[in-house]
């Protein structure tokens, strides 16, 4: 096994630098040839994006995946728990509203994109997903007193950690011993990824991001999440994201059933919300949430 810890084992006359150029060329040209997804849940969440969303096709796109309609009949009954039970899709669409439903036909969408392991990071998908759900979770909570109709802040959360889904989707396909990328934290992760490929997982999502199409306050603070600058303007999300990957570190090792939060970190206070108020929340959503497509 090959660990991104020493990467001094490299063919005869080839440096570093020449390596590292080979990934980041592979993994640009992944992410240029990628082609758009066509799941029924990716193709609701971007007409949800329209100014004026008509519920017959959004109700009519929901059941054409099944995934989706049992995830908005299951949230709905929750949400209704005690009012009577929910049994069309139409009516869960209604119960939950466009703005929720938009946040779980990506959340589905990214589920389909997973891998059923992330061997280059000695991660299971599952983990992946989970982290990322809370991850969005946190950052729901952090910006819920502010005007975000695109759900724009959660997306940012959902999607932050998509750059290593395609780092992994590269690297796991050479023929040598395995590469493993490892990192104490998302930053330190992102410095191994610099060093060995040349890009880190922050580039590539950027990358992947606009080849989608998404706004640039989206991919803006994804790009910029482990450099920013003190006059960017994603500054503020950027803080924020920081802050809920750092809980979602913490749901991840709670979810295993370890003590994640500790006496010292309860009392620390972000955007008027204790970390330990930001924790419970993430924590009880992913639990929710996150359990769906899940093996």
């Amino acid at each position: 096994m090959r660990d991104s810890e020493n990467t001094s084992i490299l063919p005869e006359g080839r440096s570093a630098s020449d390596a590292c150029s080979d990934w980041a060329d592979e993994i640009s040209h992944c992410i240029e040839t990628l082609p758009t997804p066509t799941t029924a849940s990716w193709q609701l969440y971007w007409y949800l994006a329209e100014p004026n969303p008509i519920l017959y096709y959004v109700v009519e796109s929901s059941r054409q995946d099944p995934c989706l309609s049992v995830e908005l009949l299951r949230l709905a009954n929750a949400a209704q728990f005690a009012r009577g039970r929910v049994d069309s899709v139409e009516e869960a669409v209604l119960t939950l509203g466009l703005k929720r439903v938009r946040k779980i036909a990506l959340r589905l969408a990214l589920r389909s994109m997973m891998p059923a392991e992330m061997a280059s990071y000695q991660d299971g998908a599952d983990d992946f997903f989970r982290k990322s759900v809370a991850c969005a979770a946190a950052m729901d909570l952090l910006h819920s007193g502010e005007s975000d109709a695109g759900g724009e802040k959660y997306t940012v959360g959902l999607l932050h950690a998509i750059g290593e889904v395609f780092i992994d989707a590269v690297v796991s396909r050479q023929e040598d011993e395995p590469i493993h990328l490892r990192g104490r934290s998302a930053r330190k992760l992102a410095e191994v990824e610099k060093s060995f490929l040349g890009l880190d997982q922050a580039q590539v999502a950027g990358m992947a991001l606009r080849s989608w199409n998404f706004p640039a306050s989206v991919y803006g603070p994804i790009e910029q999440q482990f450099k920013v600058r003190p006059d960017s303007p994603y500054l503020e999300a950027v803080q924020s994201l920081s802050m809920a990957r750092f809980v979602a570190s913490k749901v991840a090792i709670a979810l295993r059933g370890s003590t994640p939060i500790s006496s010292e970190d309860g009392p620390v206070v972000f955007r008027g919300f204790q970390l330990s108020e930001v924790f419970e929340y993430a924590y009880e959503r992913c639990a929710n949430e996150a359990a769906v497509g899940l093996s």
